[in-house]
């Protein structure tokens, strides 16, 4: 009895030490940046981490290890910029083989001044919840220095590489050059800082006419994979019919609910183009379009079969460059009066991604998006919000005031998103000053379209409005175009993607 009792135990120690090393083996191989596990790290990783960021999907402990590409303990937008820089020109390792040849160990401290980029993305949407998610660290803090090297390519993007200190480490910088203030106060007399609008547009000023490509779109549909994350489902291009279906899922995932076509499917339409953009881009290079609905597209659902049908008088349309070449396309919840220019949020500016006029009002975005959530509040202390913008950009972030303003204030806007703000840090004896994407993360507005309305001493009140990074196309705006003002899918892409008769982007149709 003790014999046996001695060789089960022996055994079960020898499984449970193989069933370890199995475990260790698989995590340490996992690919970094590859979220949804297919091997490849491409713009679908972006998305779910960028989906993840917003509160709009949710990853499993393994997703959220790989997700973390900037190394900053944590999931964000971060890691959607460092995941683009890293995929330019650069080999894809795994976790074991990265941390053997980018990770690096000291007992040292050093003093470090830390540069990050914001690269653009080919590929963006941000929609979801009313509320944004809090982001929780996935392990325990510890100090990181980050520099950052310019590889050839797309310009303003750039390769990151990440080293991780044991030891925390102290930023200091030199003093400023001009007058600042360290402990943030509001100066009498301080007024909310009007936010700018741009000039209403209510009639279509352009409807263009359909190009026609000259790759065939055989060459698209034998790579489409879409990947319901929620079910499993995966839907595939292999004919129309299964194009149609992963488009509509799409589409269903997107801008779904049945009050975006209460009276018109255009918007529809115009969300169907930009979805199949997208997925080409996306599975063309053998990556995986992801969606995460609840439940898979069933026609004998009357709401399905609506989007089914709008989706099939658009199949294979698609915003190009030229005959062969795909459109870099954004969209977003709602915008805040206009949209961003690409450029002014991201770093890459592409001539067809310029602020415009959008038509939200509070009443419109409760009518389409369900929820009084147009305009959000906010409210932080300045000590609290500039120790986040140091550790954020890795040096002393200081206060430059100005008589009559709040502690934080606007200095340049891009149409009603701030671009600039009197927030600034040194780097090499000149200063940097905070953009609004950065206020934005840092504190988890819904977008950088944001005005300080109230001060007592150190707490500050936020005024944000809209939801996104309001590049591209504004789905509720798009919707709201459609249904309270009549314009077809052409109309609305020629208005949020700057298309005219001579501009670089327009609506091709597929060359079947």
């Amino acid at each position: 009895m003790i014999k046996r009792i001695i060789h089960i135990f022996s055994a079960s120690c020898i499984l449970i030490a193989v069933l370890t090393i199995c475990s260790i083996t698989s995590a340490a191989n996992s690919i970094e940046g590859d979220v949804n596990g297919d091997g490849l790290v491409n713009s679908a990783d972006a998305r779910l981490i960028l989906k993840y960021s917003i509160g709009n999907c949710e990853l499993d402990d393994t997703q959220i290890k790989v997700a973390d590409v900037s190394k900053n303990k944590m999931v964000n937008f971060k890691d959607v910029d460092y995941l683009w820089a890293r995929m330019k020109h650069k080999t894809v390792k795994s976790n074991a083989d990265s941390n053997k040849t980018e990770t690096t160990t000291s007992t040292t401290t050093t003093t470090t001044t830390t540069t990050t980029t914001n690269p653009s993305m080919t590929s963006t949407s941000e929609t979801g919840p009313t509320t944004s998610r809090k982001l929780a660290p996935i392990i325990s803090r510890t100090s990181t220095t980050t520099t950052t090297t310019t590889t050839a390519g797309l310009t303003g993007r750039t390769t990151t590489k990440t080293t991780t200190k044991n030891s925390t480490t102290k930023k200091t910088t030199a003093a400023p050059t001009t007058t600042t203030t360290t402990k943030a106060t509001a100066t009498a007399g301080a007024k909310p800082q009007g936010i700018p609008t741009l000039t209403a547009v209510k009639t279509p000023k352009y409807t263009p006419s359909l190009k026609t490509a000259s790759t065939a779109e055989s060459t698209y549909m034998s790579k489409i994979k879409v990947k319901n994350t929620s079910t499993g489902k995966v839907y595939t291009g292999k004919t129309k019919e299964e194009l149609q279906l992963a488009v509509t899922a799409a589409v269903k995932y997107e801008l779904g609910n049945s009050r975006s076509a209460s009276s018109s499917t255009e918007a529809w339409k115009a969300q169907a183009i930009l979805c199949y953009t997208d997925m080409c881009a996306t599975c063309v290079n053998g990556g995986t379009f992801s969606i995460s609905l609840r439940q898979d597209v069933d026609l004998s659902i009357s709401n399905d079969k609506k989007i089914y049908d709008a989706v099939g008088t658009v199949l294979g349309q698609k915003l190009m460059t030229s005959g062969t070449k795909l459109a870099s396309v954004f969209y977003f919840a709602y915008a805040s009066n206009s949209t961003s220019t690409c450029g002014k949020y991201y770093v890459e500016d592409i001539p067809y991604l310029q602020a415009v006029y959008s038509p939200e009002t509070v009443a419109l975005v409760k009518k389409y998006y369900g929820s009084d959530s147009f305009i959000s509040t906010k409210e932080t202390t300045m000590t609290s919000l500039l120790e986040k913008l140091s550790n954020k950009v890795g040096s002393e972030v200081h206060v430059e005031s100005k008589k009559g303003y709040f502690s934080l204030y606007a200095t340049e806007w891009d149409g009603s998103y701030v671009y600039k703000t009197n927030l600034y840090y040194n780097r090499s004896g000149s200063k940097v000053y905070i953009t609004g994407r950065q206020v934005r993360d840092v504190l988890g507005l819904k977008s950088s379209s944001f005005t300080v309305t109230k001060q007592t001493d150190d707490t500050i009140t936020l005024s944000v409005r809209g939801y996104g990074h309001g590049v591209g196309m504004s789905q509720i705006g798009a919707v709201i175009y459609a249904n309270e003002y009549g314009w077809n899918y052409k109309q609305i892409l020629a208005h949020y993607f700057s298309i005219s008769s001579s501009s670089s982007c327009q609506i091709y149709k597929a060359k079947w």
